[in-house]
Formats: C-alpha cells, sequence, structure tokens
C-alpha cells in the first residue's frame, strides 16, 4: 500500500519524490531529491562549501513548510543563524551593517523566526542524545529533515579500539535514524588530506568507518581551481555524486560565493557550448 501511494502520488501531480535540495542539478541526480529513510553523505575537505551546502538544503525545506533538525556539533547556533542569515539575504554579517542592509536584516530575522527549523549546537554530542532529540523532535512536530555536521566530531556509547570502528557505529545509528523514521538524514563528512589537491573519489571515505557503507547517497564536493586560488569570493566546484544506491551516479559544477556561502550556476557567454 505505501508504494502504490507513492507512486500514485507521483503519477497525479507529476512531482518526482524526494525532499528537493534547492539545487536543481542535485535534484536531477538524486532522481527528485532527497528520499524518505535514506542516509545522504556529503564530504569534503574543509572550506570546500559542505556546511554551506548543508544550510542550503536545510533553509530550502524549512522555507517548504517542512520540520527540518540542523545538528551543529562545529559551529554554535549564532554561527548558524549568521550563515541561514547571509544565505536568506546576501548580507555579510561579519561587517557593520548600512542603514538600508540593517532593514533587510529585521525583515529576515522575523521570516526566519516562523520558520519550522530547530538547531541544536550541543558540543560532543553522543549518538545516543542525538537519537533521543530527533525522537523528540519527531513526536512533537513531525520532523521530515535531520542534518548533521559533521559525522566524524559525534560520540558512539562504549568503547571502541578505534576512531575508525566509533564512526562507523554513529553511521549506522544514523542510517538507522533514517530508516525508522521515514526521513532523509544528512549528513557532512570530512575528508583526509590524502584528497588535497586532487579530484576525491569513494576511495578516499573509507577511512572514515562504514560511512561508504551505510550511505545511499555520497556527494563530493571539489574546488575545481587550486588550493591556493580558495581565497577568490568565486570558486568553481564539482559536485560528484559518487554513490547512489537506487540511481545513477553523475557530477555538476556549481560557482561557490564564499562570502554569501551560496552556490550559483554557471552561466556560459553566449556562443560558447
Amino acid at each position: 500500500p505505501d508504494l502504490y501511494d507513492a507512486v500514485e502520488e507521483y503519477h497525479t501531480s507529476g512531482r518526482p519524490p524526494g525532499i528537493p535540495t534547492g539545487l536543481p542539478d542535485l535534484d536531477r541526480l538524486l532522481g527528485g531529491g532527497l528520499r524518505d529513510g535514506t542516509l545522504n553523505i556529503v564530504a569534503s575537505r574543509p572550506g570546500v562549501g559542505k556546511s554551506a551546502l548543508l544550510t542550503t538544503i536545510g533553509l530550502h525545506a524549512a522555507r517548504s513548510g517542512l520540520p527540518t533538525a540542523f545538528f551543529s556539533l562545529e559551529m554554535s547556533t549564532l554561527e548558524v543563524l549568521s550563515r541561514i542569515v547571509q544565505l536568506h539575504t546576501g548580507l555579510d554579517l561579519r561587517h557593520r551593517l548600512e542603514e538600508e542592509e540593517w532593514a533587510r536584516f529585521v525583515d529576515a530575522a522575523g521570516r526566519l523566526a516562523d520558520l519550522p527549523l530547530f538547531l541544536d549546537d550541543t558540543p560532543d554530542l553522543s549518538a545516543t542524545d542525538l537519537r533521543a532529540k530527533v525522537l523528540r523532535l519527531a513526536l512533537d512536530h513531525g520532523l521530515r529533515l535531520l542534518l548533521v555536521d559533521y559525522v566524524q566530531l559525534a560520540r558512539a556509547p562504549g568503547r571502541f579500539d578505534s576512531r575508525y570502528l566509533e564512526v562507523g557505529a554513529i553511521s549506522r545509528a544514523l542510517k538507522h535514524l533514517a530508516q525508522e523514521l521515514r526521513i532523509p538524514v544528512v549528513a557532512a563528512a570530512q575528508l583526509g588530506r590524502g584528497a588535497e589537491g586532487r579530484r576525491p573519489t569513494l576511495a578516499d571515505l573509507r577511512e572514515s568507518g562504514n560511512l561508504e557503507a551505510d550511505a545511499d547517497t555520497v556527494l563530493l564536493l571539489h574546488p575545481v581551481e587550486e588550493v591556493a586560488d580558495l581565497t577568490s569570493p568565486m570558486v568553481e566546484t564539482a559536485f560528484i555524486l559518487a554513490k547512489h544506491r537506487s540511481g545513477p551516479t553523475g557530477s555538476f559544477h556549481l560557482l561557490f560565493h564564499r562570502a554569501h556561502l551560496r552556490f550559483y550556476p554557471i552561466v556560459q557567454e553566449e556562443g560558447t557550448s
């Protein structure tokens, strides 16, 4: 019956299943968006845009009225909120706002306060505490999307002989949450130094527990320019869908605006291909 309902909904509405990410190119690769019950890993080296991508996905879902939880193990809630405001308005909150910018900020703050977006910045969060908080959000608010930034900063209960095994336990816990609640889980992961300066592959994720095995999709972000050019305000970034359990893999490129924390399509000049 569940399968029938899902296919009927697609047939009658024309909307593919899944929660849209806010990036049409990514939604096309995913076959419509993030599927319920799936664990989706976004991995890159530091500073490439994985946190910005999770913020983009979370804000887009919340704007669509979907209760969304963002667990930030790396940044404080105020830092996450600053990123959300920057993404929503284009304002750079690292600088003093002009009068016109202040008015935009006040308007944005009022709009964002009404969104079903729940932020948690508990440091050193354990998988057990994460599960308890997520189940409470699911019970009280009908949670539809879970974002975790990032996996390697979480803890798993018990004692482990290696960090590799502990990260594996965390990824399994996230996968079980996705399946139990029938929601998509998107978790950021940091690639090792071996992936620096070259196009990453799934092999770069194999050092991080069972992330590759547990994930339904693995998206790798990689700056096309040399690492020395990452100070540029706009960085061309490759989105590499290296694993897709229920569909094709592929890649596309977007421009990452580092100050605005936004991804923009690459507009080609007329006459080029």
